[in-house]
């Protein structure tokens, strides 16, 4: 099992306003996965679901405003807040993924979400 890509994922799907009890409500045949994906994330500075969803959201802000720090041409805010998305997946001893997590995040439905992490747990099951 790829941790650390699930781990990405779902702190993704957390950011973008999903809960913990949806996607496992959603997801019910991964329910073991997911809870160990969860365990696996906890840190001696992390150490609840609380702590994770409340980090997620504080992720989902962090990309809003750097969103908005783009589009008036504010880079060195952007900068900062591209510092603090960073510190956020690290905390998680995640890298930060590379490409359009912003735009997953304020975009891409929930659902969507759940149905491409389903997909990756089931790929990684099957690997």
């Amino acid at each position: 099992m790829d941790k650390p890509t699930i781990a990405t994922k779902l702190l993704i799907l957390l950011a973008s306003g999903a809960t913990i009890e949806r996607i496992v409500a959603d997801l019910p045949g991964f329910q073991t996965r997911i809870e160990s994906i969860l365990t696996w994330m906890k840190t001696p500075r992390i150490r609840s679901h609380t702590e994770i969803a409340e980090k997620a959201a504080r992720l989902r802000e962090v990309m809003h405003q750097k969103d908005q720090a783009l589009k008036l041409q504010d880079f060195d805010r952007a900068a900062v807040l591209r510092g603090e998305e960073r510190a956020l997946f690290e905390s998680f001893w995640l890298q930060t993924p590379q490409g359009d997590t912003g735009d997953t995040i304020m975009h891409v439905g929930i659902d969507k979400q759940i149905e491409d992490l389903a997909a990756l747990l089931h790929d990684t099951n099957a690997a």
